[in-house]
């Protein structure tokens, strides 16, 4: 849905802040404060860079794995 493809995400040149337009990064501080504090964030809905430049919405939700909260699951769907 984003245009890229496996060898972009597996080659480790890919970032959520490349795919995150600015506008949007308050709300991903927001949530990742949440996630260390709880555990876990209130999913919420935002947008997405595709790799021509465009634009597609999508949603955000993510949890630690356990108390540490260094380790977790994100996912991000379009």
């Amino acid at each position: 849905m984003v245009g890229y493809s496996r060898d972009d995400l597996v080659s480790g040149s890919l970032r959520w802040t490349a795919l995150t337009p600015a506008e949007w990064n308050y709300a991903h501080e927001r949530a990742a404060a949440e996630t260390r504090a709880t555990g876990s964030h209130t999913p919420f809905e935002k947008e997405y860079f595709r790799k021509d430049g465009s634009r597609v919405p999508g949603f955000s939700v993510e949890a630690a794995f356990d108390e540490r909260r260094d380790q977790g699951v994100s996912l991000c769907s379009i």
